[in-house]
């Protein structure tokens, strides 16, 4: 099974790119694949066709047929063993053999790629698109058998990852806001893009060469062409006529992600940049943040 994984931190358009790359013919855009349990498991989750996801068509398909695979109790069992294996904080002192050597980390990847499984045979796609951007969860994904696994490491400039994660939403599920967000503190946010970027270049050091790319956010937004052209090459999908659509304006459908930015609730999409922090941004607050992230700024080009 073939999976592009969208790798990085939140805020970076990992959602867009979700929906972009899911809308080709060959492949399925699943969002967050990471919190399908817990979004099926809640009543007030929705799938991006506006549909609690536990009624959805298609995850209701997907689901049955992985639980009747692995066991009905499968939901709760992936749930506690996904917060063994996605943590991301064991990552430094992660073995480096090629598959999972604990029973918890044998027992997660069979119910994983049983999950792929069902997902691939219910949309009839050959490429799934998984946008839940754990690093630790990548890392796992490109050590489990049957698996070919694709990255992007997604970067966007940290002053405008800062300025999104500061802003505050009260809790709408049908919008694709499921809890209150009370906003973050810009050195904290700084703090965390480190940290995450930093886990990212590791994960991709440990993968095969030629199996991982990284994306700006900035250069999806100025030449779609050519970033989906690159990630094209990558995944072996022909997005031509998609960088060509999406470059004049087109909009994209919107499938199923079923967890992710709250963008996926409004049916298409349009490849907009958004840069209202360049205008709203303090200097006072700009520095902050630079001075917590100039290395990885620098590195990016952000500086």
């Amino acid at each position: 099974m073939k999976v592009l994984y969208l790798m990085g931190m939140g805020r970076s358009g990992s959602t867009l790119l979700d929906i972009l790359v899911g809308s080709h013919p060959d492949s399925v855009g699943t969002g967050e694949l990471a919190n399908l349990v817990v979004a099926g498991r809640s009543h007030g989750d929705r799938c991006a066709c506006g549909l609690r996801a536990s009624e959805c068509p298609f995850w209701s398909i997907v689901t049955t047929e992985w639980l009747s695979e692995v066991g009905p109790d499968a939901g709760a069992e992936y749930l506690r063993l996904q917060n063994v294996v996605e943590e991301t904080g064991r990552l430094p002192w992660i073995s480096g053999r090629p598959t999972p050597a604990t029973p918890d980390g044998q027992r997660y990847a069979v119910l994983t790629t049983a999950l792929l499984g069902a997902i691939e045979r219910a949309s009839g796609k050959r490429v799934i698109v998984d946008s839940s951007k754990n690093t630790a969860r990548a890392l796992a994904l490109s050590r489990m058998p049957g698996v070919d696994l694709c990255v992007v490491h997604l970067v966007r400039d940290v002053r405008a990852v800062a300025w999104s994660y500061a802003k505050r939403f009260v809790q709408d599920p049908a919008a694709g806001i499921q809890l209150d967000q009370s906003g973050s503190a810009l050195s904290r946010t700084a703090l965390r893009w480190d940290l995450v970027n930093s886990q990212s270049e590791w994960v991709r050091r440990q993968l095969p060469r030629g199996r991982s790319i990284r994306v700006r956010y900035e250069d999806l937004m100025s030449d779609p062409r050519s970033a989906l052209g690159r990630i094209g090459t990558l995944t072996g999908l022909d997005l031509t006529q998609l960088g060509e659509a999406v470059a004049t304006g087109g909009s994209v459908p919107v499938g199923h992600p079923v967890a992710g930015n709250r963008l996926r609730m409004g049916g298409s999409v349009q490849v907009q940049p958004d840069e209202m922090w360049r205008g709203l941004m303090a200097r006072r607050q700009r520095s902050e943040v630079r001075a917590l992230a100039w290395p990885w700024m620098r590195r990016y080009g952000y500086w």
